[in-house]
């Protein structure tokens, strides 16, 4: 079984009520009850370069943000047997449009996977923002696709670009203490993918540290001279008008974040 796939099919029980992996899918029927509400779908299909070869399946996990309407803001595949597939899965999802759901996290996030047959039928998965669930599986493969989480790597990416947040403009007339907590990618370009905000006591400390995250840039992640992405968590603490990463919320060890902010 897949690592992604084993561990998110024990957690779904959990993590959704009621969830469960669909079984092969006719498209033409629409979209699967296990995906997100959506007003508007467009099913993935089989990709086309793979078609001459001797590939008859695949899978690919993708994690993505959306827009205040609905619309895809940012994806990212975090594990495929193939980029083709997380290729033909990112094409068909930038045409979705999903219905409006609460969430934990700002912006919105959600996770699918995808099981690809060369007939054109395709499982799908998917529950809300519980993304820890697809990182770091033991199983008994390695994806071509792949992501760590930061703290498993052997050498974490090095920041080379970015600043820290500001503290907020619109609380300076009136100087409180906060805290903010980033859950973000990093993709094997080194480049910061679908940001949210997981944790903040302003709303005004939440934007600020999601937006200094938004600007950084990492070195190219690699684990074993393999480029693969990273899943980090960055918490921050504001006061004096300055941000610093919190020594109380930071969920990695404080040497690490003074280094590596």
């Amino acid at each position: 079984m897949k690592p992604v796939l084993q561990q998110i099919l024990s957690m779904t029980a959990t993590l959704v009520a009621g969830a469960a992996v669909a079984g092969p899918w006719d498209f033409s029927s629409g979209p699967p009850a296990s995906l997100p509400a959506l007003s508007r779908y467009e099913a993935p299909v089989f990709p086309a370069r793979l078609r001459p070869t001797t590939v008859t399946a695949g899978y690919a996990t993708v994690v993505f943000t959306v827009k205040a309407d609905g619309r895809v803001e940012d994806a990212v595949g975090l594990e495929a047997s193939d980029p083709a597939f997380v290729e033909a899965t990112l094409d068909a999802l930038m045409n979705w449009r999903l219905a409006a759901a609460p969430s934990t996290t700002v912006p919105r996030r959600e996770i699918i996977q995808f099981d690809y047959r060369r007939s054109g039928t395709v499982a799908s998965l998917s529950h809300g923002d519980a993304i820890k669930s697809v990182f770091a599986a033991a199983g008994d493969s390695t994806p071509v696709v792949r992501t760590l989480e930061w703290e498993r790597m052997n050498r974490a990416p090095r920041r080379i670009a970015g600043d820290m947040p500001a503290y907020p403009e619109a609380l300076r007339s009136r100087p409180v203490r906060g805290h903010a907590m980033i859950d973000f990618i990093i993709d094997a370009t080194g480049r910061v993918r679908v940001p949210t905000i997981a944790d903040s006591s302003a709303a005004e400390f939440g934007e600020a540290a999601l937006a200094a995250v938004r600007s950084w840039r990492f070195e190219p992640p690699q684990e074993d001279g393999v480029a693969v992405n990273v899943r980090a968590i960055r918490s921050f603490s504001f006061g004096g008008g300055v941000a610093r990463p919190s020594e109380a919320r930071v969920p990695l060890d404080s040497e690490r974040i003074a280094q590596n902010p």
